[in-house]
């Protein structure tokens, strides 16, 4: 017996829209379940507006502040020698070097380093290019003094202002500027 036609397609347009309908709800069942979960059908926060005003950092502390007036080219005019400082800023520290000539002749250099960390300043001096010695700054209205007791010489190292110039002296712990064993007179050029 052979199929008959017309009943063979109409089973087949009944399977079809059936296939169809199954197919349909199951999308839908999907879609209605997964806005039903928790978190899926919501729509994510909104982020909080920013506040009126949103006050400025504290502005840093310039630690080198009381002694940034240092930084510049010093020149000391001696009898027979002229002492050249030169002290430029990098970052907390100021950068320096001495270097005393006689007759255009280099007799003495120094690499020196001021440098605030841990809210406290220190000095360092590296005469010849050796090790550096490190010293304690202490700041004086006037400017400052560099000491270390432990050292051999100098253990005392003194900048001041004076009008313009500076003043830079050396020394033992406890003497004066008048018993310096050596003492600059700088001019700002």
């Amino acid at each position: 017996m052979t199929p008959d036609p017309l009943v063979a397609s109409r089973f087949f347009l009944a399977s079809s829209r059936d296939r169809l309908r199954t197919t349909a709800a199951v999308f839908l069942a999907i879609g209605l379940g997964l806005a039903l979960l928790p978190g899926c059908a919501e729509r994510p926060p909104e982020p909080p507006p920013p506040p009126a005003s949103t006050p400025a950092p504290p502005a840093p502390v310039d630690a080198l502040g009381p002694v940034a007036w240092l930084e510049g080219r010093w020149v000391a005019d001696g009898a027979d020698t002229t002492t050249v400082e030169t002290w430029t800023r990098e970052g907390a520290a100021l950068i320096g070097r001495s270097e005393t000539t006689r007759g255009g002749d280099v007799v003495f250099w120094e690499a020196l380093r001021i440098e605030a960390k841990d809210g406290a300043l220190s000095y360092a001096a590296s005469p010849l290019g050796n090790a550096a010695v490190p010293f304690a700054v202490e700041v004086r209205g006037d400017g400052f003094a560099a000491s270390n007791p432990d050292h051999d010489f100098p253990q005392l190292i003194v900048y001041r202002r004076d009008g313009d110039g500076l003043v830079a002296w050396i020394g033992a712990t406890g003497q004066t500027e008048g018993q310096a064993a050596a003492r600059w007179a700088f001019a700002r050029r």
